[in-house]
C-alpha cells in the first residue's frame, strides 16, 4: 500500500508526521501548530481527532482492523478485504486518509463516521467538497473534493455521499481500463481566511425574486475590498447553480449566507435568521 502511494501520489507522504508504536490508549502520532492540534488513535473507530480555534471533530476510519506502523513510519490498517487504510497527519495541519484498493474485489465504498460538536453540521456542496459548518452557518473546515488514481496515475471516478454524519467515498473500481492498485483520498482541512455575509429575510427575498439573473454586484458588493477583487467573474459562472437555494430559503422564511473563502469556490448556504 505504501509503495502504491509513493508511486502515484508521493505528495501524500510529504510533510507526514511519523507514527510510532504505542500502547492502545495512546496516540500513534500527533501534531500541534498554533491553535490546531491533531492526533491519530490506534483504534480505527476513533480515528483522527483534530481541533482548531475551539472547534473539534473526530473522523472515524473505514476499518475494523488493528493498526500497524510500517517501516516508513506510516500507520496503516489492513482490512483483509483487498484494501488498506493509511491515515496521514500533515505538518500543514491537514489530515489525509488514503485507501489503497488492490484489485476489483476490494470495497467500492469507504465510510467515515464523523463525531461533531453541538451545532456543527456537514453539507455536500456542488463542487464536490464536504463542508463543516457551525450553528450559525459559518464554514469551519472541509473535506476537499475526492480523488482516486490507478497505478498509471489515470483518474478513477469517485464522489462523496453523506448519510447523517457519515461521509462515504465511493470509488468506481469497475470503470474500464483501470490498472490496479487504486489510491483514493479524502483530505480534511480547517478553513483559514475568508468571509461570510448574512443577508436578512428581505434581502433574501429580493435576491430570490431575481434568480437566476440576480445582480452579481449585490453579492460581491457585500464583501470587503480584499475579497471582492475577482469576485464578479467567479460568481457569474456559479450563480445559476444557487437559484434553487435562494428560492427555497425565501419560501421557508429563512436567510442566505454568501460564503467567499480562500480555499473554496464561493457558494450560497441557507441559514436560520
Amino acid at each position: 500500500a505504501i509503495a502504491a502511494i509513493q508511486a502515484v501520489a508521493p505528495s501524500v507522504l510529504r510533510g507526514a508526521v511519523p507514527a510510532q508504536k504505542r500502547a492502545p490508549s495512546k496516540a500513534l502520532s500527533k501534531f500541534a501548530s498554533g491553535d490546531a492540534n491533531t492526533s491519530l488513535s490506534p483504534q480505527a473507530s476513533t480515528g483522527v481527532t483534530t481541533t482548531s480555534a475551539g472547534q473539534s471533530i473526530t473522523i472515524g476510519l473505514p476499518s475494523t482492523a488493528p493498526s500497524v506502523v510500517t517501516a516508513t513510519g506510516t500507520a496503516a490498517f489492513d482490512n483483509n478485504d483487498n484494501s488498506v487504510v493509511v491515515p496521514v497527519l500533515k505538518t500543514n495541519g491537514s489530515v489525509q486518509v488514503v485507501t489503497v484498493s488492490a484489485n476489483a474485489n476490494a470495497p467500492t465504498r469507504y465510510a467515515y463516521p464523523v463525531t461533531l460538536q453541538k451545532g456543527q453540521a456537514l453539507k455536500l456542496i456542488p463542487s464536490g467538497q464536504v463542508v463543516l459548518f457551525d450553528a450559525a452557518g459559518n464554514p469551519l473546515g472541509m473535506m476537499t473534493a475526492p480523488w482516486a488514481l490507478d497505478a498509471t496515475s489515470n483518474p478513477v471516478p469517485t464522489r462523496y455521499e453523506i448519510t447523517g454524519n457519515v461521509v462515504t467515498q465511493v470509488v468506481d473500481l469497475h470503470a474500464p481500463g483501470i490498472v490496479f492498485p487504486v489510491v483514493a483520498d479524502p483530505t480534511f482541512v480547517w478553513i483559514l481566511g475568508g468571509f461570510g455575509y448574512h443577508f436578512n429575510k428581505a434581502e433574501t427575498k429580493q435576491l430570490a425574486a431575481n434568480a437566476p439573473t440576480t445582480d452579481v454586484s449585490i453579492l460581491c458588493g457585500a464583501l470587503p475590498a480584499v475579497y471582492a477583487l475577482g469576485c464578479g467573474a467567479v460568481v457569474v459562472a456559479l450563480i445559476g447553480t444557487w437559484s434553487a437555494t435562494m428560492k427555497h430559503a425565501a419560501k421557508a422564511g429563512r436567510c442566505i449566507q454568501f460564503n467567499y473563502y480562500y480555499v473554496l469556490p464561493p457558494w450560497i448556504a441557507e441559514v436560520s435568521c
